[in-house]
């Protein structure tokens, strides 16, 4: 078995859960002096730069203490394995999200219905408080038909419970049927 450790990785990615230090034979290798007892394992004798020493032999078991030693180091380090490709969303800070507006007439609504539900479920829905898409939402209506989701607001402002799907299906009774 070899365990890689890279020196360097982006500071910005959180640290891996420990099952990501399994130390499988496919995705590993830490190059260790052949002569190293397992107490002597540590930041200062792993060859984490794999610039010099012997790599492990996959025939030799590892202990437990030196499986636990090695992930402690790599888990210090903040390492993550290379094999892992994580991409991670970090949450962005509130900006306007430019949801499409609806013009009023009848026959562009289904499009800006779609448009604003895609974009919503896209760009606002995994970073910001349900209260606010309803709000951004009624942004999107032109002002004569705001009154129609008036009654809405009132119920979710006395409750505390605002959600934007049943605010989207609001938009389809209220709107598009009385358009239709």
């Amino acid at each position: 078995m070899r365990i890689r450790v890279p020196e360097n990785l982006s500071s910005t990615i959180p640290s891996p859960p420990s099952s990501y230090f399994s130390l499988s034979e496919a995705e590993s290798s830490i190059l260790l002096p052949s002569h190293m007892p397992a107490d002597q394992i540590n930041s200062e004798t792993v060859d984490v730069d794999m610039e010099s020493g012997a790599a492990l032999d996959s025939s030799r078991n590892l202990s437990t203490a030196e499986l636990s030693e090695i992930r402690r180091i790599i888990q210090s380090r903040n390492i993550q394995p290379p094999s892992q490709n994580i991409t991670q969303d970090l949450p962005r800070a509130r900006r306007d999200e430019n949801l499409p507006k609806w013009n009023g007439r009848k026959e562009e609504f289904r499009f800006y219905m779609g448009r604003l539900r895609t974009r919503i479920e896209t760009e606002m829905a995994p970073y910001m408080k349900q209260s606010t898409i309803c709000l951004d939402m009624n942004d999107t209506l032109p002002e004569d038909e705001k009154f129609r989701v008036a009654d809405w607001y009132d119920q979710s402002s006395s409750s505390g419970y605002f959600n934007c799907e049943s605010l989207y299906k609001l938009f389809q009774e209220e709107i598009e049927d009385k358009h239709a």
